[in-house]
């Protein structure tokens, strides 16, 4: 006989602190591992006033009788999480959706702090097929993708290449497939392939920016402190000794990096003069 399907219901713990993003400035809600619901609450009618206390309960023997009988208890959610199967989670379930402590309009009361929100199973689902997916096709781009573009990359998202460009600066005719499968390239693809797992949409979307390799230039530039970001004038400087030339300001919240690697790239100029900076900052390196 098939078996009924099972109903769940997740709850997920939500501080109700919001964090901003110190590179664009984008709303962050932020998370924490655990919760303790109270076991009860007072519900107050339309008109403000305390109409009863609402309290959680679980059965519990009596020491003495063995007899079961209800008794208070708060709830707790480990690891961030609490989920319930149904039938047999419905007294709990119909608690919470009550409570002013949940993160709906429904619930959400003047002054209480917001402690749970329930997750949308399907979704979330739906959410982590098309992750899954996303991966997938960004592993194979890593396979498919010209060597040096990989390590252009790799360089924009501050991956350490230098044992790799060491290889390449070797005189004589280069065999990439060759290249590719050597230790030092392994290593790289292991922490593209790092990269692609944790965020594999911008990932995929960061391999396809024509201006990738403006990022990789910047990031040349600060690996070899050839230019700096001074965060409190919020402008890139040239570093020389210990002066600071400003470069550009960057308006306050934009994506630094992206807006910085647009505008060298319509600023031929600045852009030739950072490139050569770079190299020269490098060969003294070698010489050295």
């Amino acid at each position: 006989m098939r078996q009924p399907k099972v109903k769940r219901v997740l709850y997920r713990t939500v501080r109700p602190i919001i964090e901003r993003d110190q590179e664009t400035g984008e709303k962050i809600k932020v998370y924490t591992p655990d919760e303790t619901l109270p076991s009860s609450y007072i519900h107050y009618d339309e008109h403000g006033n305390a109409a009863q206390k609402i309290y959680s309960l679980r059965q519990a023997p009596d020491p003495k009788t063995g007899k079961m009988f209800p008794v208070a208890e708060d709830i707790r959610l480990l690891n961030g999480h609490l989920e319930l199967i149904m039938p047999q989670g419905k007294t709990l379930v119909d608690f919470i959706e009550s409570a002013p402590y949940l993160d709906t309009p429904k619930n959400r009361k003047e002054g209480r702090r917001i402690l749970i929100e329930r997750v949308d199973i399907a979704k979330e689902k739906e959410v982590d097929i098309t992750n899954t997916m996303d991966i997938v096709t960004a592993f194979n781009l890593i396979e498919k993708t010209d060597l040096m573009d990989l390590l252009e990359y790799a360089r924009s998202l501050r991956i350490d290449t230098y044992d790799m460009d060491e290889l390449l600066a070797l005189p004589g005719k280069k065999n990439f497939d060759q290249l590719r499968r050597t230790e030092e390239m392994k290593l790289i693809l292991v922490d593209l392939m790092r990269v692609a797992k944790a965020d594999p949409t911008s990932f995929i979307k960061g391999l396809a920016d024509p201006l990738r390799a403006m990022l990789a230039l910047i990031a040349d530039g600060i690996e070899t402190n050839t230019i700096t970001f001074d965060s409190v004038a919020s402008q890139y400087c040239w570093v020389m000794g210990n002066d600071r030339s400003p470069i550009i300001n960057v308006p306050k919240g934009v994506a630094r990096e992206n807006w910085f690697a647009q505008w060298l790239n319509e600023n031929k100029p600045t852009m030739t003069e950072l490139r050569g900076r770079v190299d020269l900052s490098r060969r003294a390196v070698d010489k050295s």
